[in-house]
């Protein structure tokens, strides 16, 4: 317990088991760039268990599901994991609802700028391809933002942080996934 801020998380200090899954995920994606996956499935390779492995680490055509399927969603579950701890400590530290939501834009365009910007590099030209990671994470991060707000994460007063009892992710979580049950379509 941190005895000046009250808070059970010390200042400056990590979540580790968020940063290895983080560091994990990166390392999947380094890798992707060198193009080893390709030479897993390579058809000298056809019918081995390293092309069996190979082959998780492509997109499945259109059905099914894949490893690398799910890096996409490990990247919005580690942003979304991390979120109610990050505005936790700046509320800790005497951030206002004003500061944190700047922080909050400011995040969201960088990621923005980066998602597009990245895409054009390869054709040359300014495409807006919206599909790719970082894109989504800047639209989703603001929406989270947003839905952290309504799920009383934040104060409906603008310069006051919440009460302690909001910032325990737990409930949160457990009331999102509830909500989605709810509405999961037919």
């Amino acid at each position: 317990m941190n005895a000046k801020s009250g808070s059970s998380v010390a200042s400056g200090s990590r979540f580790g088991s968020l940063d290895f899954f983080r560091g994990v995920t990166m390392f999947f994606l380094i890798a992707e760039s060198t193009e080893i996956y390709d030479h897993l499935v390579d058809p000298a390779l056809k019918s081995t268990i390293i092309a069996s492995i190979g082959m998780q680490f492509h997109h499945h055509p259109w059905n099914g599901l894949r490893f690398w399927d799910l890096i996409q969603p490990f990247f919005m579950f580690i942003v979304g994991a991390a979120m109610p701890f990050s505005f936790g400590r700046r509320w800790d530290r005497g951030d206002s609802w004003g500061v944190t939501f700047r922080h909050a834009l400011l995040r969201s365009s960088l990621l923005l700028a980066f998602g597009v910007g990245l895409y054009c590099i390869e054709p040359g030209k300014l495409t807006f391809e919206l599909w790719n990671v970082l894109a989504q994470l800047s639209f989703t991060y603001l929406v989270a933002f947003f839905d952290d707000e309504t799920a009383g994460l934040v104060s409906d007063r603008l310069h006051t942080p919440p009460p302690r009892a909001y910032r325990n992710p737990l409930p949160f979580l457990a009331g999102a996934w509830f909500r989605s049950a709810l509405h999961s379509g037919p």
